[in-house]
């Protein structure tokens, strides 16, 4: 999905804390279809690693000046950027500036967020984005995402419990 240069996929990975949500956006961040693009790959903490050979890595901070990553979303749409990752949202103000970058021709996004299920995932988003917004946008959510992977941790050990696609 993510390797397909015609319409890349946007959609983040979802699932609880150590369920394999990083493990697997590395997965597919080592996928071919990332190798040749510009990938922006925002995080709080650097645990992704991408195949691109144009990657810019930059990671927010507190102090001296706090950068958030709502901040380096917004930076990143001035650098040309042809995929633009966020390691996780985990605040109104980053999934917001982020499906809105997503929704202005810059495809082949990629995020993780905490969620209980893949139909809760896209609830979650909307709770987290109605924290900074009036109204939840729920129609740039159905606009932007194209699909969600649910991943649970289980006895057994991690899994791909739902996967949603949207079809366009």
């Amino acid at each position: 999905m993510c390797s397909d240069r015609r319409r890349p996929a946007k959609h983040p990975d979802r699932g609880g804390a150590s369920s394999g949500k990083t493990t697997w956006a590395n997965g597919l961040l080592a996928l071919p279809g990332f190798a040749l693009d510009r990938v922006f790959l925002i995080e709080d903490t650097p645990e992704l690693a991408c195949s691109a050979v144009d990657c810019v890595t930059p990671l927010t901070r507190r102090a001296p000046h706090p950068v958030g990553v709502a901040d380096l979303v917004r930076d990143a749409l001035r650098m040309r950027p042809d995929r633009i990752v966020v390691g996780e949202m985990r605040d109104g103000a980053a999934a917001l500036e982020t499906l809105k970058a997503w929704n202005t021709g810059h495809p082949g996004g990629l995020s993780t967020i905490h969620a209980n299920s893949a139909a809760e995932a896209f609830q979650r988003l909307e709770d987290l984005i109605g924290e900074v917004a009036a109204v939840a946008p729920t129609r740039i959510i159905q606009q932007t995402l194209d699909g969600v992977v649910f991943i649970r941790r289980t006895s057994e050990g991690r899994r791909v419990e739902a996967i949603i696609v949207r079809q366009a």
